[in-house]
């Protein structure tokens, strides 16, 4: 009887640790493979609570291999040269002999086996009877090959309702999952597996060879260090949006320790594409070097024009190799990146003892200066500046928090399609970290380069104490203030882009179906072409539904012509903002005293390729205001 056929439950149950008894069918029938002997033997084991193993085979013969094999109790006795501890099992064994025309047959020794010296099994403490996996049950755990996101105890769940009263481990699941993953590579390495796919499915590859000589041995081993891949569509999409590019690594997504490299380009919808990607066995200038060589080799060969922009974390490696690839692109660091590396060495460097200081100072001035307690003049601010009444400070020596500015940035980050800054600094800045990096966070966003350089005499005057965070950032940030600060990545043709977190939302969604990072590159590569498949999938599905779904407020307006079928809706949106910004200045009835726009720094038009609310105004004191599709950016 075969699990998934019955649970056992029907047959009577038989004496605990027994023998099959004289005549039982096992000794009378004939079987044609020893997989079928096995499993009807442990089907009378299972119902018995032991497990018949396989110990030791004989008898070769020439082209049918073992004719006889020794079976054992799960519980037999411990071998010496393995084992140094008394046993306290039993020997039970019996013997396979393959004969009769080449039948595999039954046989206990005479007198046969017993189990005298086991523990007494009791209800809570028998030892537990697993079953080797029958080839259905190992087709079912196959099935489950390429989903390496579902976890083993997901896959043992399901496969104990699919087969009612199989007994297996966790380990034995595991180890099962992974030779028959084994055995569809055919022999191959991961490593050579992932190379045929890329040659079966006609994708386009280089690899980076390490070529060692073996030690007192004339032979030179071929060792990958790195490969960079990229499909069809991800190249048409790299050809057709070129002019951004965004480089970031990430790890934990193979079981090889490599980091996993990626170039990511933005469509005119604002959706991500991949353009390529790439495994190196290290984060050293030459790795990148490599990457980067191997990212241009490929775009001259498609054909792609070179980005204009290029944004890139913090890591020195990489922007030194996208810079010496692309030199005449403007470079530009994920300012996600910049204010997480800033806000840890704000908590690093911080000057505790200054706090106290500044405070035992505050005190001091106000019993000396200020006859009305309620009121304390700012840090750094002289007593006569301002009235005492207009400030209000609070110092807190043990603020560990950073977070409270955070609220102004993501407001930044939610109005960067309008390019709207910060507001002036106002008030007064707590003596905190909260309070620094509240300045910080100004000049990270100020609208022009004279609030950069106000806010950075800020910081010095109101921080003077905090000489190590000063000078982290005089030496590592502000020497490259023109690829982070928003008053000079305005001027670039960036479309609004200014972190990496297109290549982060591409990674978690990648890492969403590895989870623990241990799986082969041969299962990273399937992922990851799963992964791009999604992506045209999404990308058509988007195409499709604006043309379906041009939105009404655009159609039949003058003043946009037939721009809203030749344009995304993105687009369309950040024309109309500065439409509404240029009707302010505009005398109408209903605005009788319209407000002067302020004088144009050309910033959005270089970053959108769109008109801004200036040109909208020349255009229609001209009486010319209708744009065509010549007026956007062919982005």
């Amino acid at each position: 009887m075969r699990d998934g056929d019955s649970d056992g439950d029907s047959e009577p149950p038989l004496p605990r640790l027994s023998n099959p008894p004289a005549g039982h069918p096992l000794f009378t029938t004939q079987y044609d493979t020893l997989d079928e002997l096995m499993e009807d033997l442990n089907d009378y084991a299972a119902r018995a609570h032991f497990l018949v193993i396989k110990r030791n085979s004989s008898n070769r013969v020439e082209g049918f291999g073992y004719t006889r094999v020794e079976l054992a109790c799960q519980r037999g006795k411990v071998r010496a040269s393995e084992a140094h501890s008394r046993s306290v099992s039993t020997s039970k064994r019996g013997k396979a002999v393959k004969k009769h025309g080449r039948k595999w047959k039954f046989e206990l020794p005479n007198p046969p086996p017993c189990h005298n010296n086991h523990p007494t099994p009791t209800e809570g403490g028998e030892f537990f009877t697993k079953r080797p996996f029958l080839p259905e049950h190992k087709a079912f755990i196959a099935s489950y090959l390429d989903r390496p996101a579902i976890q083993n105890r997901d896959i043992a769940t399901e496969l104990r309702e699919r087969f009612p009263g199989l007994f297996f481990t966790s380990k034995q699941l595991r180890n099962t999952r992974y030779r028959i993953r084994k055995a569809t590579r055919g022999g191959y390495s991961p490593f050579q597996v992932m190379m045929k796919m890329l040659d079966e499915q006609e994708i386009s590859y280089q690899v980076l060879w390490d070529e060692s000589p073996l030690e007192s041995e004339s032979i030179t081993l071929r060792k990958p260090r790195g490969v960079f891949f990229t499909t069809k569509w991800c190249e048409e999409q790299w050809v057709r949006y070129p002019w951004v590019q965004i480089y970031d690594n990430t790890y934990r997504t193979n079981n090889k320790g490599l980091a996993f490299f990626q170039v990511v380009g933005r469509n005119h919808l604002g959706m991500s594409f991949s353009c390529g990607f790439g495994l190196i066995d290290n984060e050293k200038q030459e790795g990148f070097d490599w990457l980067m060589d191997t990212v241009n080799a490929v775009r001259e060969r498609i054909g792609a024009q070179r980005p204009g922009v290029t944004v890139t974390d913090y890591d020195t490696a990489m922007r030194n190799a996208v810079a010496k690839v692309y030199p005449d692109a403007k470079p530009q660091i994920c300012i996600f990146h910049l204010n997480k590396n800033v806000k840890l060495h704000i908590a690093k460097k911080w000057n505790k003892q200054a706090v106290h200081e500044v405070a035992r100072a505050l005190a001091e001035h106000e019993a000396i200066h200020n006859p009305n307690p309620e009121f304390i003049p700012p840090i750094g601010t002289p007593p006569s500046a301002q009235p005492h009444q207009d400030y209000e400070v609070e110092v807190d020596a043990e603020d560990p928090v950073l977070e409270g500015n955070e609220r102004i940035a993501n407001r930044v980050n939610l109005d960067q399609d309008q390019g709207q800054p910060l507001p002036t600094i106002q008030g007064v800045v707590e003596y905190s970290m909260a309070g620094f990096y509240k300045l910080w966070v100004h000049m990270v966003y100020a609208a022009s380069v004279e609030d950069l350089n106000l806010a950075w005499e800020k910081i010095q005057a109101y921080f003077p104490q905090q000489t190590g965070i000063l000078a982290y950032l005089e030496a590592n940030w502000l020497p490259l203030r023109e690829q982070w600060a928003h008053c000079y990545i305005t001027k670039n043709l960036n479309f609004g882009n200014r972190t990496t977190s297109p290549v982060e939302s591409i990674n978690y969604y990648l890492k969403s179906f590895i989870v623990n990072g241990n799986t082969p590159v041969e299962q990273l590569l399937s992922q990851v072409l799963a992964m791009v498949r999604a992506m045209e999938q999404r990308f058509r599905e988007a195409l499709n539904e604006q043309k379906d779904r041009i939105s009404r407020e655009y159609l039949g307006v003058p003043w946009l012509g037939k721009a809203p079928f030749a344009v995304s809706r993105k687009a369309l949106k950040l024309v109309v903002g500065q439409y509404r910004i240029m009707l302010g200045a505009i005398k109408t009835n209903s605005n009788p005293y319209p407000v002067d726009l302020e004088p144009c720094l050309h910033h959005f038009t270089a970053r959108y390729g769109i008109p801004c609310s200036h040109e909208l105004l020349r255009r229609h004191e001209a009486k010319k205001l209708q744009l065509e599709k010549e007026d956007f950016h062919p982005f």
